[in-house]
């Protein structure tokens, strides 16, 4: 990855911001064109998880998705879930968490919400009991990512200078933070909703009538070279290992912040990401997304949108 592109990103952080989660179908474990893109940036991946939902990607002192708390008036609350092949070793989850698995769809099952927990997915060598970070090293500078996520600027008063602590405690606070992914290794790539959209207020140039895609669904994906499983931690806790049964692979997994029950009107998430900053700022009506509106998807500029002036 080229110097240049790493400097800009880690001073700042992408956001995958939902207007109005519930609403999107769920396409996990779907293959198309974009989708699979995930499985070629990093040759024969074996992990591969993807970001939905009222989530942060975290690029700036940390590298995690944050499953944002929302605590606005008038919000509606959210589950933070996580989606597992069902060869999930449902013993060990359970000593490591206290969660219990529920059928998802064929071969998939989901648990939540994860609040509280820092998760990660690692390569583990069971004959050392060994866990490093799965590989290649960390790489956001794929050309959807950039595109479809883009990089948090200065908000219009110059005051986003930093992250709230919170977004980089070593637990989730249950306040501004419901839940972690640790972005340990693995390429990240991107998935454009089905229209385009753009903000009222547009920072990154090209002004008001800019039309720019927005990501619906973020990918990591990478390599475990002995096998991949999950590591769960708690506040002042260890990382407890969770292994898969026999897995079949590339493992693929969802880690997911949508809101539940769904609103019936949809309401923009965007306010919400404000209260990451180390300063109490506003967001004005300019300064939101404007809507677009796909088949069965709802008024929604796209399921995990990267929004910020």
């Amino acid at each position: 990855m080229k110097s240049a592109v790493r400097t800009r990103f880690f001073v700042a952080l992408a956001v995958a911001l939902t207007l109005t989660g519930a609403s999107c179908p769920g396409q996990f474990g779907k293959n198309d064109a974009q989708t699979d893109r995930a499985l070629t940036i990093v040759q024969n991946p074996n992990v591969i998880v993807s970001f939905r939902g009222l989530i942060c990607h975290v690029l700036q002192g940390k590298y995690r998705a944050v499953a944002l708390k929302p605590a606005m008036a008038n919000y509606p609350p959210h589950m933070t879930r996580l989606i597992v092949p069902d060869s999930i070793d449902t013993t060990q989850l359970f000593n490591a968490t206290g969660l219990r698995t529920s059928p998802f769809s064929s071969g998939l099952v989901s648990m939540g919400p994860v609040d509280g927990f820092a998760i990660r997915v690692v390569d583990y060598d069971a004959q050392n009991a060994t866990a490093t970070e799965i590989t290649p090293a960390l790489d956001y500078s794929d050309a959807t990512f950039q595109a479809y996520v883009p990089r948090l600027t200065p908000a219009s008063n110059n005051t986003m200078t930093a992250l709230r602590q919170e977004a980089l405690d070593d637990t989730p606070d249950g306040t501004y933070t419901a839940a972690f992914f640790e972005l340990g290794g693995g390429a990240l790539t991107a998935k454009p909703y089905c229209k385009k959209s753009k903000f009222k207020k547009d920072y990154e140039g090209g002004g008001k009538k800019n039309l720019r895609e927005f990501a619906e669904f973020v990918y990591l994906s990478g390599i475990a070279p002995h096998t991949p499983i999950l590591q769960f931690k708690k506040k002042n806790g260890n990382w407890l290992n969770v292994e898969f049964i026999s897995p079949v692979l590339p493992l693929r997994m969802a880690f997911e912040n949508i809101e539940n029950p769904a609103p019936s009107v949809p309401i923009s998430h965007f306010p919400e990401f404000f209260r990451l900053a180390n300063q109490n700022l506003t967001v004005t009506k300019d300064e939101d997304v404007e809507p677009v509106t796909c088949p069965n998807k709802g008024a929604v500029p796209g399921c995990s949108d990267t929004a910020w002036p």
